[in-house]
């Protein structure tokens, strides 16, 4: 009973250290694609820079804050941010307290705002809303940017993101012949990789998630694809690229997936397509049957564990589920034994051969067997594979009849050499 006591005691106490390390010393590492810096100057009314002023940037929707002071020249710098929206606020004695609400940053965007405080006591509040979106000073490329609203209000087929990109400035589909010869798949299998940008060749894009790399290098196709719901942003970049991408000349499509806020929200969604609307084909006699199912759903918010993470300590999760069910009718083509060779004519294939006629030496080398004749095996009783019986059992030839179904084709007139078609 003790070492069973104790045994519990070591495992309780071994998994309240973890979390306390978890919590305590755990340091996201952050990537440069997918995330974004904001930079400026602090300055008084006169345009000199101020320095050791505080500067705090706090997230809007959730609980993140990142502090720091001006240098000698009254500059700022924040990197390896989240895309989000923020509030900027600077203090400094002397000087009324100004908050700038309403900062966007999105992935990869490098931006400026610099701040002018006016004089006054430090309790007195400035207010800005920062309505224009900030321009990107750091980087000359050229690019554009999709949003959630977007990507979830805008038709597509089969809800993936890749589809936005022919939207975009610079986008076209190169000559299908010519691509090819590169991708006998077309597409890889998956959509993307058939968009160019800027007169470059579609292999020259890379895809980008949270990040990380997202492509199949061979085809140049996209693997994981979370559904729109589930996307912050989609941004594509081309042109004078910083040292953050990696081998692409053409464009840099960079998805960044949402993250847990400070209020819990779902979402559930099915799309249904089928062909109760669908036209008939002149030559075909009916319709083609279609059933395709997409659903699922996603949320996120605060991460609570009773008794060992409260709501206020900052934990955020996200996270997101969707399914594809396509039970549609295809043709396929098979091939099966025929009526006849279910009967023992195997007269129109090549020649078969009695094993039990086989001939070897005494090292068990086949030396010689005999054919059936007239490349028939015989369905009654019959001396010639002795020491059975029959040459046929009827119990396999049931378990045959039952695992293959007969051919509705004349022989060798399908695909192959088929003789059955089913779907």
């Amino acid at each position: 009973m003790v070492t069973q006591r104790l045994a519990v005691v070591l495992v309780f106490a071994g998994l309240i250290a973890l979390v306390v390390i978890l919590t305590g010393s755990y340091q996201p590492l952050q990537a440069q694609v997918g995330t974004a810096s904001l930079g400026g100057a602090v300055t008084d009314p006169s345009g000199a820079a101020i320095p050791s002023a505080e500067v705090a940037l706090e997230s809007m929707t959730r609980k993140a804050a990142r502090q720091t002071v001006t240098d000698p020249a009254g500059s700022y710098v924040f990197t390896s941010l989240l895309p989000d929206t923020y509030q900027l606020v600077v203090r400094a004695k002397g000087f009324a307290t100004k908050t700038t609400q309403n900062i966007e940053l999105t992935s990869g965007q490098g931006s400026t705002l610099n701040v002018a405080l006016e004089i006054g006591a430090e309790a007195t509040q400035v207010n800005v809303s920062a309505e224009a979106p900030l321009l990107q000073t750091t980087t000359a490329t050229l690019g554009s940017q999709v949003g959630t609203e977007q990507l979830i209000s805008l038709p597509l087929l089969g809800r993936s993101f890749t589809d936005m990109m022919l939207i975009l400035p610079g986008a076209s589909i190169p000559n299908q012949t010519y691509w090819v010869q590169f991708s006998p798949q077309g597409v890889g299998g998956s959509g993307g990789g058939d968009v160019a940008f800027y007169g470059q060749r579609p292999r020259n894009n890379a895809f980008y998630m949270d990040g990380g790399l997202n492509a199949f290098l061979l085809f140049n196709s996209v693997p994981h694809y979370p559904p729109p719901e589930a996307i912050a942003e989609m941004k594509v970049e081309s042109g004078m690229d910083s040292g953050a991408y990696g081998f692409a000349s053409g464009a840099n499509i960079s998805v960044v997936t949402k993250s847990g806020t400070n209020q819990y929200h779902a979402d559930a969604w099915e799309f249904l397509r089928n062909d109760a609307m669908n036209a008939r084909s002149f030559f075909d006699p009916t319709k083609p049957r279609i059933r395709w199912n997409q659903f699922g759903g996603s949320g996120g918010g605060p991460l609570v564990i009773p008794h060992l993470v409260s709501k206020e300590n900052n934990w955020y999760v996200f996270g997101w589920y969707e399914g594809i069910r396509q039970p549609s009718r295809s043709p396929s083509y098979a091939l099966v034994p025929s009526d006849a060779e279910l009967a023992g004519d195997f007269s129109a294939d090549p020649l078969i051969y009695n094993p039990y006629t086989s001939v070897v030496d005494a090292n068990g080398r086949l030396l010689s067997r005999s054919p059936f004749a007239n490349n028939q095996i015989p369905t009654g009783s019959t001396n010639i594979c002795s020491p059975n019986p029959t040459c046929i059992h009827d119990g396999a030839l049931q378990i045959v009849k039952t695992l293959f179904p007969r051919a509705n084709l004349p022989t060798g007139s399908g695909p192959g050499g088929t003789n059955y078609l089913g779907t």
